[in-house]
Formats: structure tokens, sequence, C-alpha cells
């Protein structure tokens, strides 16, 4: 019986047990299991969304080094054709005011699923070559599976980054911030939940929270560039290098610790992402 091995015997009025709680005592337990859940996925965001800024003397050297390849490069890329081997290797992604070229990565996997590991497939290629992964190629798993780049919490400056569709149907492209929560199983990406945004050239449409027309129809092959500018508060997109004008204004990037690259797709859409440790396929914002 429940009351076995118990001093009080059958006038015992405690719960032995879990499975005993009533009343008070199960909302008290439910309550703090859901404290410690919420804890720790503030800690995985903390973790993955903060960055360190570059202090010492030996990370500042590296940064003014790794800006004086860059700018004897060429920041402002043009087109095709020039070697491009030591480009963006020691810094990414490129910040397109020439000012700073983003947080050092010394790893290949820079670009990560949200929520489950069997939403999104991810393939970093090619592996190695000192920079790490050139691209990162991703394939949709599920009803509406998505991805973000890690390492990365953009809260001043502009930055740029380039998504190649390996397919035209249903993507939605663009940024989000440590709040962003998906839900594959239901269809929800970036741009369907309030603290992300997105461009969506299947349906012309931008997201955040609701959607609203915006840019140009596109087609398997095509290149979607996002540009944010964190100062002014705006999001932007470019179709094959054709600018389409803000999307969003009066972006926070700061509200919870920094924007970054994200997307979302259909079972069955892909893409490739270029965070700028390759040649972009057109040249950055004016």
């Amino acid at each position: 019986p429940w009351w076995w091995g118990c001093p009080r015997g059958r006038a015992c009025e405690f719960a032995h047990g879990e499975e005993e709680l009533r009343g008070d005592g199960l909302k008290l337990l439910q309550q703090a299991r859901g404290d410690k859940k919420k804890a720790e996925r503030e800690r995985v965001v903390a973790k993955h969304v903060a960055y360190e800024e570059v202090s010492s003397d030996a990370m500042a050297a590296a940064v003014r080094q790794g800006l004086g390849r860059a700018q004897a490069k060429g920041l402002k890329r043009r087109r095709g054709g020039e070697d491009d081997s030591d480009l963006g290797r020691e810094f990414l992604p490129i910040d397109v005011s020439g000012q700073r070229a983003g947080l050092r990565w010394d790893g290949g996997h820079w670009l990560a699923s949200v929520g489950g590991d069997g939403d999104v497939n991810v393939t970093m290629a090619p592996e190695g070559g000192g920079g790490g992964a050139r691209f990162a190629e991703v394939d949709g798993r599920a009803e509406f599976g998505s991805a973000r780049v890690v390492g990365l919490a953009v809260t001043a400056g502009r930055y740029y980054y380039e998504v190649e569709l390996l397919t035209g149907g249903l993507l939605q492209v663009g940024w989000a911030d440590g709040l962003f929560v998906g839900n594959a199983g239901v269809g929800d990406g970036v741009g369907d939940h309030e603290h992300s945004w997105s461009y969506d050239g299947a349906r012309q449409l931008s997201w955040s929270g609701d959607s609203a027309d915006y840019g140009a129809r596109w087609k398997a092959g095509d290149v979607v560039g996002c540009l944010a500018d964190a100062d002014a508060g705006t999001l932007a997109f470019f179709l094959n290098g054709e600018p389409l004008g803000d999307a969003f204004t009066g972006v926070d990037a700061a509200e919870a610790g920094g924007i970054f690259p994200a997307l979302s797709l259909e079972r069955g859409e892909s893409a490739r992402v270029n965070i700028g440790l390759s040649r972009f396929r057109f040249p950055l914002p004016e």
C-alpha cells in the first residue's frame, strides 16, 4: 500500500512521492519545473547570442591585420572571376561600412538548426581550408524548419549576407533575435514570430508576425541579398543585386542582445548561405 514503510502508518497526511501530490503541492512542483526549463532556455540563448567584445591588445592587432587584408583585396567586391582564396579567411561576416569585418570564427560550423535537429539538414562545404566552411547548404526536412548563424549578434553597424536559392519554392530569408521561437511542426519560421524579419519571394511578402506586400517573385538560381542597418533600424533585401527597398523600419537590433542571419525552408526546399567567407555574387550595397 501507499503508506507501506511510513512510521505514521495509515494516518499519514503527507504525499509519498510525486504521484500523490494534489492541489497547491502539485502546482508548486509544476512551477518549479517550469522555472527550471525557462532558466535552461535562457542559458542556451545567452550562450549562442551573446558574444565577447574584442578587448585584448592581441585581438585588436588581429582585427587591424584582418581589415588591412580585406582593404587590400578591395572590400567593395566586383562580380566574378577574381581570385578569392584569401577573402574572408580571418574575419566574417562582412561589415559593409568597412570599419569592421565581424567576429572571428575558428570552427567551421557557423550555421545550425533552430529547434529540432531533424527540421533542417545543414552541410558545411567545403570543409577546412584555414577559414572553415565557405558555404552552408540547408535542406528543409520538416514542414517549415529554421536555421541560423551562430556566434554573431549584430547590435550596431551595417551587415550583409547572401542566400542562393537552390530551389524556388517557399522559403523565408532574413534575420532574428534571441527571443525568436520557431515551430516547424505548426509551420512557424523566420518572420512568423515577432522577433524575426523575413522576405518571402514565393509569395512576394515581408513577414514579422504579420505580412505585407513586398519585393519581387524569385526562382531557383536567384540570389537574395540581406542587409541589416542596425544604426538606422532598417532591414532591406536585394534580388540578384537589384534593391527591393526597406522591408522593415524601426527595428531595435539591440533589444534582445543583437540580431543574426536566419532562414526557414519548407520540406524539399534548399539554399546556399554565404556570410562572407567566399566572394559575394553581387557588389556590397553602398
